[in-house]
């Protein structure tokens, strides 16, 4: 007997937790880089929801991403964009610098917020209202990703950024009054961070301003961190 049940297309939601469950695993020691990066331009290009358990069931997972497959309620902040991030010249209102808002931190979606952006082969930015999780890992592979904090709205007062970038590059926007600890190591690559001197950075009066430690690696690769105006 023929099964006619119809093939049920994968959403950018699904998609994203299949790149979860790879990153831990890669973090965790069991596929190398090589098999991340075949696996995630398989997730990424997935056309439907079937193809994407192949490229996690042999891995153990924790049992908070060993549930199904979520394919419905898709959520708009997975939506990659591929521009570049944008230039504070061209975003910055006149005296923006002295009226900052106040940060949006919101400790009931921490379990929600997103916790993973990859760009390889190609690009991702976080940008406008995004919920971030307490830790978010950022990877870039002859590619880039973007976190703009501006407008994003925090679940912890401490964030932490990882960054693993080789072949690419990561920019990360941060509010002028956030405090911001940089600790990347470059591998015949670069790090920079505007709001010199140094590259732990306190905020100008910060005593409750929120903070965002970025911190990991690149290689042949550049990582670019920019303090601007809210």
């Amino acid at each position: 007997m023929t099964d006619n049940t119809p093939r049920l297309r994968a959403g950018d939601q699904a998609r994203h937790t299949a790149l979860e469950r790879l990153e831990w695993a890669f973090r965790d020691g069991q596929i190398d880089f090589a098999e991340l990066q075949e696996r995630t331009e398989k997730a990424q290009k997935a056309t439907y929801i079937d193809e994407l358990p192949t490229l996690t069931q042999d891995l153990s997972l924790p049992a908070n991403l060993a549930e199904p497959t979520p394919h419905a309620h898709p959520n708009p902040n997975l939506r990659p964009n591929l521009h570049s991030v944008p230039d504070e010249h061209h975003s910055v209102a006149p005296n923006a610098a002295n009226n900052h808002q106040p940060a949006r931190i919101d400790s009931s979606a921490a379990a929600t917020g997103s916790k993973l952006s990859i760009g390889i082969f190609g690009g991702t930015d976080k940008r406008g209202p995004w919920t971030c999780a307490p830790t978010h890992t950022t990877m870039a592979a002859f590619g880039g990703t973007g976190l703009d904090f501006r407008e994003a709205i925090l679940t912890a007062e401490t964030t932490v950024v990882n960054i693993g970038c080789a072949f690419g590059g990561v920019d990360v926007i941060v509010p002028d009054h956030y405090q911001v600890d940089v600790d990347v190591l470059p591998i015949f690559g670069g790090t920079d961070v505007t709001g010199k001197p140094g590259r732990n950075l306190p905020a100008p009066g910060a005593g409750q301003a929120p903070k965002i430690i970025v911190r990991g690696f690149v290689a042949f690769g550049g990582v670019e961190v920019k303090r601007v105006p809210q």
